[in-house]
This record gives structure tokens, C-alpha cells and sequence, in this order.
């Protein structure tokens, strides 16, 4: 919880002054671990390529917080849990912890990319949202792989767009339009199984 308190004071002093540079490194095949400064301490951070990178702790004053408890190496993340053959479907109705400061007024945006359960109880796979910019706006892609339907939404600033994808992901006529990509995604996974 501290980290994001520090994340949260470092980013309004910066406030207004985007940073953009050049990537100066690249993740490798195999695990790899980095440090990084943070306030008065350092973020151990790990990662792979296809993996991403994550916080392993946080780091100050010979004191450390550990954030994948019970993971004892990076692989450890990687694991999924699988059910075995003949075991119930758990009541969970999402896999993620949902819990956020940042994102506590986006929760319909959180939910549409870690529930596994509709409202109704049936199963569900979980969305994702992208954001990127198209000229001078913000463009934010909504994806349900259920329906293989997209929702795209463009605002001249993000806070705006976030705030219409919130509104029309909790609205039941709320203009999706079908996904050829998706559909296709589908498809192939049906004939596989």
C-alpha cells in the first residue's frame, strides 16, 4: 500500500509533463530481475519476454516488502491454477484481486477485465481494454471475447474517455460493434476443442 501512495505523490509532481523516451532496454528470453529507485528505497522488479515485468518487493532502510507472497521464484507467477478433472467450479467470480485506489471510480472497467461470472452466475471470460492516442484524442478499445464484440470509445482527453467507457460498460444499450478478430479467435478455439 505504501508504494502506491509514493507512486501516487511522485506522479502529481510531475504533473502535466509527460515523459517520452526511447526504450533503453529490452526483456530477454529467460528471467531477469532489475532495481530501481523510488523514493527513499528501490523496487525490485523481474520479468521475461511474454511475461511483462512486476514488482518482487519494495525495498528501503535494510527493510523489504515482498508482493508475490508465497512465490519462493519468479516462475512461481506463471503457474496457473488449473482445476482437476471431476472438481466443482469455485464460487470465486473473479480471479484477480479487484481492490484499487487508482482505479476505485473505474471499477465497471476493472470487473469487464477480471470477472469470470456474469451477474446471472454463468461463466464468462474476462474482457481487456486498450488505450492509445489517434492524433490529438484518446482512443480506448473495449474487447468481450464472449460476444467477440469491441467497444471503442475516442475523447479529447483521457479522463473523458475513461469516464464514457465507465458509463457504457454499466449501460445495457451501449453500442458494441462485432469483432472480426475476435469471431476468428473463437472459431479456431472451438475447432480445437
Amino acid at each position: 500500500m505504501e508504494l502506491l501512495v509514493m507512486a501516487k505523490k511522485r506522479l502529481t509532481r510531475r504533473k502535466g509533463s509527460a515523459m517520452a523516451r526511447k526504450p533503453r532496454r529490452w526483456l530477454a528470453k529467460d528471467w531477469g530481475s532489475w532495481y530501481v529507485p523510488f523514493g527513499d528505497g528501490h523496487l525490485h522488479l523481474f520479468g521475461k519476454r511474454l511475461f511483462g515485468i512486476s514488482v518482487w518487493s519494495y525495498q528501503k532502510l535494510g527493510y523489504s516488502v515482498h508482493y508475490w507472497l508465497g512465490s519462493t521464484w519468479y516462475g512461481d507467477v506463471e503457474m496457473i491454477k488449473k482445476r482437476k478433472v471431476g472438481q466443482k467450479a469455485t464460487e470465486a467470480k473473479h480471479l484477480a484481486a479487484v481492490e484499487s485506489n487508482v482505479f476505485e471510480k473505474l471499477m465497471p472497467i476493472v470487473e469487464h477485465c477480471a470477472a469470470i461470472k456474469y451477474d446471472d452466475g454463468s461463466e464468462r471470460k474476462p474482457g481487456w481494454v486498450t488505450l492509445r492516442t489517434r492524433g490529438s484524442a484518446w482512443e480506448v478499445e473495449v474487447k468481450d471475447p464472449d460476444t467477440a464484440s469491441r467497444l471503442v470509445v475516442i475523447q479529447q482527453n483521457l479522463d473523458d474517455a475513461l469516464a464514457l467507457v465507465v458509463v457504457l460498460l454499466e449501460s445495457e444499450d451501449a453500442p458494441w460493434e462485432s469483432d472480426p478478430w475476435l469471431a476468428k479467435q473463437n472459431a479456431a478455439q472451438k475447432r480445437k476443442s
